[in-house]
């Protein structure tokens, strides 16, 4: 299952999860307590508090959106400043979670399918100067 994503909001301007501080990427440390989101749920916990974002699921179509507006993400950030933790909805953190262990399982095989011709092309390039070199006339 491959999955890509549109924006459809502002980028940056995500919520620390922990403390409620803004800080400028999902999966930043915090400007504030320094938590890092490492585990697959807190990162998935840590994308919903983000920018508006749509992911698209493989060929089917199907689509995860996930994300706040800039005025909510404000009234996020002062509840969990507040003390008051922030109740994810299930089924987005459930969407948000499923695409980000597909990208993270597909990831190396698409990374391999899209440098392996540039890799082969390279050893043929650097297979036919070496025939040059060693069959130049001395």
């Amino acid at each position: 299952m491959g999955a890509t994503l549109r924006v459809l909001g502002s980028r940056g301007n995500s919520v620390c999860i922990r403390c409620g501080t803004f800080k400028a990427e999902f999966q930043a440390k915090c400007p504030n307590c320094s938590f890092t989101p490492e585990t697959d749920a807190e990162i998935a916990q840590s994308r919903v508090l983000g920018p508006l974002y749509s992911f698209a699921l493989g060929e089917d179509g199907g689509t995860v959106d996930t994300g706040r507006a800039d005025a909510e993400l404000q009234a996020i950030s002062f509840q969990i400043r507040s003390g008051k933790p922030y109740e994810f909805p299930s089924e987005e953190l459930a969407g948000v979670l499923a695409v980000y262990q597909a990208v993270q399982k597909d990831s190396p095989r698409q990374v391999w399918l899209t440098m392996a011709p540039l890799f082969i092309g390279a050893l043929v390039v650097l297979g036919g100067l070496g025939y040059l070199i060693y069959a130049w006339p001395k």
